[in-house]
């Protein structure tokens, strides 16, 4: 008994690992793709809800400032002591 591997055998057993890399390589396409688009998609909600987040601010800010420059909130009025706070 030899061990000759005919010619159509030796084409069959080069064509058949294109297969399996070529399955792999597009599952590790798709994968990356999908992964680089749900960052995208994280980075863009991240910057809306600090945007949204800093137009919510603003204008308690910008109130806290009028009173401050105006002087019609002092101190006492604007902090609640904390429970077992004594000033002095």
């Amino acid at each position: 008994m030899t061990n000759q591997v005919t010619p159509q055998l030796e084409e069959h057993i080069i064509k058949s690992w294109w297969l399996p890399l070529l399955a792999g390589l597009s599952l590790c396409t798709l994968i990356l793709g999908t992964w680089r688009t749900l960052e995208l998609q994280e980075a863009v909600d991240v910057g809306s809800r600090v945007e949204s987040d800093l137009k919510n601010r603003i204008p308690a800010l910008q109130r806290t400032g009028s009173r401050k420059t105006a002087g019609t909130a002092s101190p006492a009025r604007r902090v609640r002591p904390e429970a077992g706070y004594r000033p002095g």
